[in-house]
């Protein structure tokens, strides 16, 4: 989630310099890419997952890699669809403030986490172990 928040982040930055006199409107430009930065990790590891939740189980090495490298591809299409849906649409203060909001808190978390990772993140805590 933290590489595609920061791949598709920087990406947005580096196309906002390429594209800058093509851009419409840079607030709608920014908020869009802020909005789908943080969803988009989370669409793409949904849809990830969406095989091990109907079946119970991951997929068998190499398939696993050919699934994840297709689902990280759905989920990059996924998220210029969304890019191209959502940038001329005029933000609400509220609506601006909150994506702002949660995309800094995303930001810290996944900058966090680089530290610090997260115990039991996608996993089950093993309940015999004790600290």
């Amino acid at each position: 989630m933290k590489m595609l928040f920061f791949a598709y982040l920087f990406v947005s930055i580096v196309e906002f310099f390429v594209d800058r006199k093509k851009i419409g409107s840079v607030q709608n430009f920014v908020y869009t890419r802020l909005l789908v930065s943080i969803a988009f990790p989370w669409i793409t590891t949904n849809v990830f997952f969406f095989v091990q939740a109907l079946t119970g189980e991951m997929l068998e090495l190499p398939w696993e890699i050919i699934y994840a490298n297709a689902m990280t591809i759905f989920g990059i299409y996924f998220a210029l669809r969304m890019e191209a849906a959502l940038v001329d649409i005029e933000y609400r203060p509220a609506f601006k403030y909150s994506t702002l909001l949660i995309f800094l808190v995303a930001l810290f978390v996944y900058v966090a986490f680089s530290f610090n990772t997260p115990e039991h993140f996608f996993t089950t805590p093993d309940l015999d172990h004790h600290h």
